[in-house]
C-alpha cells in the first residue's frame, strides 16, 4: 500500500519458484544519498567491481527502477575471462535490479517476447551466447535485442491455423554476462561493458539466507524510492540533451543521459572524464575494423588529389591479406557495400571501375568518427611492413593503432 493506493503483483509460478524478483512491501531508506550508500556497501559485500563502476553501477540500478520514464534503455554486460566473477557480478546486481527475471543464455526468442511483454522487468541473461553470427537466429536474436532499447512495438505472426498479427513492447532492462564482448556493433553500442577482473580480496563463496534477506530489503526500498520519484522525473528541459554531454556522439548520449540524469555532482563529473577515455578506445577500435582501414587508404590517396576506385581499396586490402599468408580474397563487390552502405560514400561508374565520390563534408565527417584530427599524421602501412591480421571471412582486423 501506498499513498491511498493497494498495489497487487501478478502472482504466478515464477514469482512463487523466486524466477521473478519481486518486492514484499515497502521499507523506509532515507535520502536517495543513504540508499546509494546501501547498495555500494552491499555490492562491495558480494563481488568486487573495477573501482569506477562501483561508483555508476548504483544509479545505473536506480535508472532501471524508473527506466520507463526514459524512451532509451541501454543494456549491462559482465564480460570476462572464467573465475573473474562476471556470473556472480551477474547475480549480486541483478537481484536488486527491477523485477529481475532470472534465465540462461540458452533463452528462446519467444521467450524473450513473452517475458519482456508480460512483466516489463530486468532479463539476466547468465553466459550469454549469440551463436553462429551467420546464422539466422543469431539475426533475429541481435535485431531482438536492438529493438528493445527503446519503446517501439515487435510484431509476431501468432496462432495455429489462423494465423493473427500480435504485437510485444519489450523494452527493458537487460543484464548479460560472457567471456566475450558483443560481436554486433550496433548492439554494443547499446551496451555497458563492465570487463571483469579476477577479485584481490575474499568475496563469499555462497550466497546464504542473510544474502537473499539483504536483497529483499534493499528492493522494497528501492520500490519506495521508484514510487517517490517516478512522478517527478521530468525530461523535457533536457529533450535536446544535456548540455555537458553534448560533447559526445548521439548514441553515447543517449547510454549515459539517464545515469548522469540520476547521479550527485561528483558522479557526474567521474563519468564525463571516464567516457571522455572511453570514446576515444571506441574510435581507435573503429580504425582496426575493416572499414577504418578502408578509410585510412582513401584518406591517404585523398591527400594527394588521387582518384580512387573500389578496386584500389581491394587491392590494398587484399595485398595486407596476402603478406599474412591469407589465400582467400575480399571482392570489389563486398569493399564497394562497406563503401557504400557502412561509410555511407557514394560511387560513380566510370572507365576505371566504381570510383567513390568525395566531399570535404564528407572526409571531414568521417575523420571526426574515426578519431583523426587535421594534424594527424597517418602513415599508411605497406604489405611488407602490416603487422594486420585479418581473419578468414574478412570480417574484422586486430593490429596495432596505425596513428602511433
Amino acid at each position: 500500500e501506498y499513498d491511498g493506493n493497494i498495489f497487487i503483483p501478478i502472482n504466478n509460478r515464477l514469482v512463487v519458484e523466486k524466477i521473478v524478483q519481486l518486492p514484499t512491501g515497502t521499507e523506509e531508506y532515507g535520502t536517495t544519498k543513504d540508499l546509494v550508500k546501501d547498495i555500494i556497501g552491499y555490492i562491495n559485500e558480494y563481488c568486487q567491481l573495477p573501482p569506477f563502476y562501483e561508483k555508476i553501477i548504483p544509479y545505473i540500478i536506480l535508472f532501471y527502477w524508473v527506466y520507463d520514464r526514459f524512451p532509451f534503455v541501454p543494456y549491462l554486460q559482465f564480460s570476462g575471462l572464467p573465475g573473474t566473477g562476471k556470473s556472480t557480478a551477474l547475480e549480486v546486481i541483478g537481484q536488486i535490479c527491477y523485477k529481475a527475471i532470472k534465465t540462461s543464455g540458452a533463452i528462446t526468442l519467444a521467450s524473450i517476447f513473452r517475458l519482456a511483454d508480460q512483466w516489463k522487468g530486468t532479463l539476466l541473461i547468465n553466459e550469454f551466447d549469440l551463436g553462429n553470427k551467420g546464422g539466422e537466429t543469431y539475426r533475429n536474436l541481435v535485431q531482438l535485442l536492438r529493438s528493445g532499447v527503446e519503446d517501439d512495438p515487435v510484431f509476431r505472426i501468432e496462432g495455429e491455423g489462423k494465423k493473427e498479427v500480435e504485437f510485444y513492447r519489450i523494452k527493458s532492462p537487460r543484464l548479460f554476462s560472457s567471456q566475450t564482448p558483443i560481436p554486433d556493433a550496433a548492439l554494443q553500442s547499446r551496451t555497458i561493458d563492465i570487463h571483469m577482473s579476477k577479485a584481490t580480496r575474499e568475496i563469499p563463496l555462497y550466497k546464504d539466507k542473510e544474502f537473499y534477506e539483504r536483497t529483499q530489503i534493499i528492493r522494497n526500498k528501492l520500490l519506495l524510492w521508484r514510487f517517490r520519484h517516478l512522478a517527478l522525473i521530468d525530461l523535457s528541459h533536457i529533450k535536446r540533451g544535456i548540455p555537458e554531454l553534448k560533447i559526445f556522439d548521439k548514441r553515447v548520449q543517449q547510454v549515459i543521459t539517464p545515469i548522469y540524469y540520476l547521479s550527485d555532482k561528483q558522479t557526474q563529473k567521474s563519468l564525463i572524464s571516464f567516457i571522455k577515455e572511453q570514446e576515444k578506445e571506441t574510435k581507435r577500435e573503429r580504425l582496426e575494423e575493416l572499414d577504418g582501414q578502408i578509410f585510412l587508404f582513401i584518406l591517404s590517396k585523398w591527400d594527394l588529389g588521387e582518384r580512387i576506385t573500389v578496386g584500389d581499396i581491394a587491392s590494398h586490402i587484399n595485398e595486407l591479406r596476402f603478406s599474412q599468408g591469407y589465400k582467400s580474397k575480399i571482392t570489389d563487390r563486398r569493399i564497394g557495400s562497406i563503401v557504400r552502405k557502412i561509410m555511407g560514400i557514394m560511387s560513380e561508374r566510370t572507365n576505371e571501375g566504381y570510383a567513390v565520390v568525395l566531399t570535404p563534408l564528407k572526409i571531414g565527417e568521417l575523420k571526426e568518427y574515426y578519431g583523426l584530427n587535421d594534424d594527424d599524421v597517418i602513415p599508411l602501412q605497406s604489405s611488407q611492413h602490416s603487422q594486420s591480421s585479418l581473419d578468414e571471412k574478412g570480417d574484422t582486423w586486430t593490429e596495432p593503432d596505425p596513428r602511433l
